[in-house]
């Protein structure tokens, strides 16, 4: 909560976070840039990942929601503060799509809970959604009426 109330109180504050491969030996290298200026800052991510198996999901508040998708091996869901550095796991959706495609993926605060919460959305007809609340580590699939 510090981090969130001194990024909306501090205009210069705003950052660009950026993802691509290092060319010297193809792990995923992010980047933050302020947005008034042309200053490249790397960051260390807490994961080593390989070239083209890493995608920035979303950002809301200072925070990312970053996809790592490890060779023989499940995608992973990591929830990331460049700012802190700090990291965590997230648990894998309960709710697998019936056909494989990209879903979409949402961040935010819910001020009601005080806390944040991702959504998912898989693009698979009849649409699937389910939104995990990170105070409770679990995802609840969403039905909707018909």
């Amino acid at each position: 909560m510090k981090h969130l109330n001194h990024a909306m109180n501090n205009q210069n504050s705003q950052k660009l976070l950026i993802c691509r491969p290092c060319p010297k030996d193809g792990t995923m290298c992010f980047y933050r840039s302020s947005l008034s200026s042309v200053d490249v800052e790397k960051l260390d991510f807490p994961v080593n990942c390989l070239a083209r198996h890493c995608k920035i999901l979303c950002c809301s508040n200072g925070l990312s929601l970053i996809l790592v998708f490890v060779p023989d091996e499940v995608e992973q869901l990591f929830l990331w503060n460049p700012s802190t550095g700090e990291s965590i796991i997230l648990p894998n959706p309960q709710f697998p799509p019936r056909h494989p495609s990209l879903p979409i993926y949402g961040l935010g605060y819910d001020s009601t809970s005080d806390g944040f919460k991702i959504l998912k959305i898989d693009m698979d007809k009849p649409y699937s959604t389910q939104v995990l609340a990170l105070k409770s580590g679990s995802w609840q699939k969403i039905d909707y009426p018909r």
